[in-house]
C-alpha cells in the first residue's frame, strides 16, 4: 500500500487566503490593533562543526569535521512588527513547543508594551505548525492565558497549509541567511 501523498493546495486555500487578507487589512486600518508575524527556525549548533564542517561562504572557512561532543544549541524564534518593520530575534536553549512559542511572545510584550499602551488587539500571522496549532490545548491554554494577563484581544490569523512561506517573518529569515552569507 502506498502512501498517499500530502496535496499542496487544499481547496479552502484561496478561502482561507482571502480571510486572511480581510484580518489583516481590518488590523492595519484600527489604531488599537497591531499585527506581527511570527515563526521560530531549526535549532542552530554552536560550534565549528556546524552544517557538517561545510560553509555557507564563499570562501572556504576552517571548520572541525567532527562534532566533539558539544551539543549546545539555540532555537531562533522572530517576531515581525508590522507597523514598524522592525524584526526582533529571541533565542533559547528550548525545544520549539508551545510553551516556548509563547515564552518568547510574552518576553517581547512585556519589553515593548510601553510603546503600545493605546493597543487593545494583536493579530498574529504564522503558519499552522505542529507546536501553533489551534488544534494544540496548550498552545491554546498559553495564549489564553498571555490574553488575560494583559488584557489583550489576541487573532490567530493562520496561513493555509504548505503556504507558510508567504509569512512575512519568512523573508526576514531569508534577509539573515543572505547577509550571513555575505559576511564570510
Amino acid at each position: 500500500m502506498q502512501k498517499a501523498k500530502p496535496l499542496k493546495k487544499v481547496s479552502e486555500t484561496d478561502a482561507i487566503f482571502d480571510k486572511l487578507n480581510e484580518i489583516n487589512k481590518a488590523s492595519d486600518l484600527c489604531e488599537d490593533s497591531l499585527r506581527i508575524s511570527i515563526d521560530t527556525k531549526a535549532k542552530v549548533d554552536l560550534c565549528d562543526s556546524s552544517r557538517g564542517g561545510t560553509s555557507r561562504c564563499r570562501k572556504a572557512v576552517k571548520a572541525d569535521d567532527h562534532d566533539m561532543g558539544l551539543k549546545d544549541k539555540l532555537a531562533p524564534f522572530g517576531i515581525l512588527n508590522m507597523m514598524t518593520g522592525l524584526f526582533t530575534v529571541i533565542f533559547g536553549v528550548s525545544f520549539e513547543t508551545s510553551d516556548f512559542i509563547v515564552d518568547c511572545l510574552e518576553q517581547w510584550w512585556d519589553d515593548n508594551k510601553s510603546q503600545y499602551g493605546h493597543i487593545n488587539q494583536l493579530v498574529i500571522n504564522l503558519d499552522n505548525g505542529p507546536q501553533n496549532s489551534s488544534h494544540r490545548t496548550q498552545f491554546m491554554k498559553r495564549m489564553i492565558e498571555f490574553a488575560d494577563k494583559n488584557n489583550l484581544e489576541i487573532v490567530l490569523a493562520y496561513y493555509p497549509p504548505y503556504h507558510s512561506k508567504y509569512n512575512p517573518v519568512e523573508r526576514c529569515w531569508g534577509f539573515l541567511r543572505t547577509i550571513g552569507a555575505r559576511r564570510c
